[in-house]
């Protein structure tokens, strides 16, 4: 029996999916940040323009500088749109108490907050990283206290870090410079700031030297804060996902109504439509049995419960650790929706497709998606 596989006709609606304007947008469900992907193609007729914007704003940021996709698409070079600006993830929110992106060394029971970049991934799946840019102070107890100090700062982020952590009135005693700035370069941009926020002051200057041999292997435990904003974005790039590959349905319809809220606004509890679960997504090999690529898996399904899941992996490595998978529940599954559906995708990171990160895949049918 020959399955057909004819493309279903798309469903007109007359409003975007989340307010009362025409559906006049053109999005990329797979937010760019997560890498340009050729057979993939925008989702249209289901988001009006301001509302693409406004999310993009918000929850497409948090999704592009949060969490493990903020964290891997930059050790794994993802570079998003070219006109947006380029900035370190683990600086992202650096002067509050619990950023979104923490680091600590681990030995026996102890863990040791550290301030490193992770800059590179090893053949072994280790990752490599170097000491960030950070500021040392010393308070009249005599403890250390060590913050993240990002170039970018000025007297008003250095002064709200200070006051968030109770460090006012302590003393500077010691700075890292981060590669590839320079000891003199620090000195030139952040004396003043420093001294606005804590007076005059004497302390060493530390620096990276990227050339000498690497240190050896540490166990290194990353903390990743989710923010309501991330956990938003989790949920529209399903969504989003799940309108791209089924046509047939609007996303105008009632079962919907409550995952829509959460994305639009926040409403409601994240944990109804958002769980975490161990990597459902094996790594891949080649025929050759080397490893596969890099990439992002997407399917969306019926469960026995009659209800609509999406499940999302981002940066599945061909080797190193093992993110967790996102189960986005959207809601009931909508009648017009046969029980038994299946939708499969994987953008696979690649080199050597020209003007892109790699390709996208319908692996139900093995062969680059062609949706339109």
């Amino acid at each position: 029996m020959v399955e057909d596989r004819t493309p279903p006709t798309p469903k007109v609606i007359a409003n975007c999916v989340y307010c009362p304007n025409p559906p006049d947008g053109e999005e990329h469900w797979l937010n760019r940040s997560q890498g340009k992907f050729a057979g993939n193609t925008l989702l249209i007729g289901r988001i009006c323009t301001p509302c693409n914007e406004d999310l993009g704003r918000t929850v497409d940021q948090a999704i592009a500088r949060e969490g493990p996709t903020g964290m891997f698409r930059q050790v794994l070079g993802i570079q998003g749109r070219p006109g947006h600006q380029k900035s370190n993830v683990f600086d992202y929110k650096a002067s509050h108490v619990e950023p979104p992106l923490q680091a600590f060394q681990v030995g026996g029971e102890n863990e040791t907050p550290v301030f490193q970049d992770v800059v590179g991934l090893n053949s072994d799946g280790t990752l490599k990283a170097i000491e960030g840019r950070s500021l040392t102070v010393k308070t009249a107890d005599g403890q250390e206290h060590t913050l993240r100090f990002p170039a970018a700062w000025g007297e008003a982020q250095l002064q709200g870090a200070v006051e968030a952590r109770g460090l006012l009135g302590a003393q500077p005693v010691r700075a890292h410079v981060r590669p590839p700035e320079t000891l003199a370069e620090f000195q030139a941009t952040s004396t003043s700031v420093i001294r606005a926020v804590f007076g005059p002051f004497e302390m060493d200057l530390l620096t990276t030297d990227i050339d000498s041999p690497s240190a050896p292997v540490v166990q290194t435990r990353m903390r990743f804060n989710l923010s309501r904003d991330y956990l938003r974005g989790v949920a529209k790039i399903a969504f989003h996902y799940f309108l791209w590959a089924c046509p047939q349905i609007g996303g105008d319809e009632l079962e919907f109504a409550g995952v829509k809220a959460f994305i639009r606004s926040g409403a409601g509890d994240a944990a109804d439509f958002i769980q975490l679960a161990d990597s459902t997504v094996d790594r891949i090999e080649t025929d050759a049995g080397g490893p596969g690529d890099h990439g992002h898996a997407f399917a969306s399904l019926i469960s026995g419960g009659d209800e609509l899941l999406v499940q999302l992996h981002f940066y599945s490595l061909n080797v190193g650790p093992s993110l967790s998978t996102f189960l986005v529940r959207l809601g009931p599954r909508p009648s017009a929706l046969s029980s038994n559906w299946l939708t499969t995708h994987i953008a696979a990171i690649r080199d050597g497709v020209e003007g892109h990160d790699g390709v996208l895949k319908d692996l139900l049918t093995d062969e680059d998606s062609q949706l339109s």
